[in-house]
């Protein structure tokens, strides 16, 4: 992620930082800072009682909203692949409370997703999502869910084609771009989601995507691939 930021044209002097929790070792928190990142260790915040495991650390990324100094951020998950700059966003103005692409997945009018969050970070917002977190309505109750509670209606809502689905990439729906091939090209994030079985790529085998669907969109299967290209090129150590 941080390599396609920078290739995207973001300056080097907009930090790219990395929330890691306090657990990290020290040699991991030194090979992001070779990479040129800005890691900020934080406090885990992971939810008990709950019954799926897949978001249990989830609330952890909630830390972006704490003040460190920064005046605007643009946050992002990690588990996504970025096509075009963001660096616009830092101009987002008005009185929302942060913007966000609508989780069109969803098929709501007033929800947004997480992935991409544009903030100025704020204690008496952090503190608002704490005790809400306090007085939360189910144990599976994770980060999307809370910062939809408080601000579905307060936020900025950005195009959805701002983060689209893996799963979406074979639909034919257009965002409102004339072809679903100008849809592809004009997405800024492509989220990996499960689809056909598949999960994240590191959680799958390059054998498994070995026989491509000739009728299947060609970018689902390339996501994949420049995955894997990079991860031994960028991550070895791990």
């Amino acid at each position: 992620m941080a390599r396609n930021i920078r290739a995207s044209g973001t300056p080097d002097d907009i930090p790219i930082v990395v929330l890691v929790t306090n657990d990290v070792p020290n040699h991991i928190l030194q090979r992001l800072i070779d990479a040129k990142t800005v890691p900020i260790q934080i406090e885990p915040w992971r939810r008990a009682g709950v019954s799926d495991l897949t978001w249990v650390d989830s609330l952890a990324k909630l830390r972006i909203f704490e003040e460190r100094g920064y005046e605007r951020v643009i946050y992002l998950d990690s588990d996504a692949w970025l096509h075009r700059n963001l660096d616009h966003l830092f101009a987002m103005a008005g009185d929302a409370v942060l913007w966000a692409p609508r989780a069109y997945y969803l098929g709501e009018k007033y929800q947004f997703g997480s992935t991409l969050l544009v903030i100025t970070p704020s204690n008496a917002l952090f503190d608002k999502i704490q005790e809400a977190m306090k007085n939360a309505p189910k144990p599976d109750y994770f980060d999307m869910d809370v910062l939809n509670d408080l601000w579905r209606y307060d936020c900025g809502y950005l195009p959805s084609h701002y983060v689209v689905l893996t799963s979406t990439l074979d639909e034919d729906s257009t965002f409102g771009f004339a072809t679903k091939a100008e849809r592809i090209r004009k997405t800024y994030i492509h989220h990996f989601s499960m689809v056909n079985g598949l999960q994240k790529p590191w959680f799958v085998a390059e054998f498994h995507l070995r026989d491509r669907d000739p009728n299947w969109e060609p970018l689902f299967y390339d996501l994949f691939d420049m995955y894997w290209k990079a991860e031994p090129e960028l991550c070895a150590w791990l």
